[in-house]
Formats: C-alpha cells, sequence, structure tokens
C-alpha cells in the first residue's frame, strides 16, 4: 500500500540552517525584550560576546552555546525549538499577546 499525496499536501520542513537562524533571531528578540546586553547574556550564561553575537546574527551555534544561552535568557528550550521550527506561530503568538495585554 502506498500513499498519495497531492502538492497542496506537503508539508514545507525547514532546513538546519533556517532553523538555527531562527533560534539566534528569537534569543536575540527575548534577549532585547529583557534589556540585556549581549555582553550581560554572555556573562549569564558563561559565553563569550562573540559567541552571542554569531549566535544571533547567523545562528552559528552548538548545542552547548544554544542551551547555555536560553538558560541565561530563562528559555525553555523545548519551547525555543518549536517556535523556530514554524515561525508563522511566533508571530500569531506575539500578536495575539499584544491584542490581550
Amino acid at each position: 500500500m502506498s500513499i498519495c499525496l497531492a502538492p497542496s499536501e506537503f508539508v514545507r520542513i525547514p532546513s538546519i540552517d533556517e532553523t538555527q537562524k531562527h533560534l539566534g533571531h528569537l534569543t536575540m528578540l527575548q534577549r532585547k525584550a529583557l534589556k540585556m546586553t549581549q555582553d550581560q547574556l554572555a556573562m549569564r550564561s558563561g559565553l563569550t560576546q562573540s559567541q552571542v553575537c554569531r549566535f544571533e546574527r547567523k545562528g552559528d551555534m552548538t548545542y552547548e552555546i544554544f542551551m547555555r544561552t536560553c538558560r541565561g535568557l530563562d528559555l525553555d528550550a523545548w519551547a525555543v525549538l518549536k517556535v523556530a521550527e514554524d515561525p508563522g506561530a511566533f508571530e500569531t503568538a506575539c500578536s495575539l499577546r499584544a491584542r490581550l495585554t
């Protein structure tokens, strides 16, 4: 038995590079929301400022950098990963939150 899908039924799966860039962007947004500088986040996370900068700008990271950054920002790493996989959901959540506050 095989399953046939029409083109409209295909789900777009983001590449790892795209997801990493989204992760960097999300962490930058959270850092700025906390009114924290890259230096402050680096000190709080046990990273260097250049590691934080590369992560935010390019998504250049390792698992350890990602986890340390999430801890430094008091973020749930699993939730951040899920949002990075679907940035549209993030935009929707932000617009709903803005309407509720």
